[in-house]
């Protein structure tokens, strides 16, 4: 396969460059992926290039007919909505956020100018 459907590229071209989250869906409406970016276009453009995608994401991909996307504040903000929606529906292609021990914290020090980082180990700030 090395093409997507014209409904899905003209959802993909027509994705903001702004930071958020997609889904991925079939043709029965079903989700078959969640993702995060910093820019959604540059991101979701990635995915039109099928050929160039690894084994289960072009897999993926032939299954694929519509994307859609929700936009947030900050990559963070967008990291924090990911992690819920995965938890939450736990979709077949996201398989790296299921066994509960790779879900991806946000941490923040107790500092006077705290920091914010992420992780993907809760970290005690102390």
């Amino acid at each position: 396969m090395g093409s997507i459907n014209e409904k899905l590229n003209t959802q993909i071209s027509s994705a903001p460059q702004s930071p958020g989250v997609y889904r991925f869906y079939d043709a029965k409406n079903t989700l078959l992926y969640i993702g995060k970016a910093v820019n959604l276009h540059a991101r979701l453009s990635s995915y039109a290039r099928v050929h160039a995608l690894p084994a289960p994401k072009q897999r993926m991909m032939e299954r694929a007919r519509t994307v859609k996307v929700e936009i947030r504040e900050s990559e963070i903000d967008a990291l924090i909505r990911e992690a819920e929606l995965i938890k939450t529906h736990r979709p077949p292609f996201n398989v790296l956020m299921r066994d509960g021990k790779n879900y991806t914290y946000v941490a923040i020090t107790k500092e006077e100018y705290p920091r914010v980082f992420v992780t993907h180990q809760p970290v005690d700030t102390k």
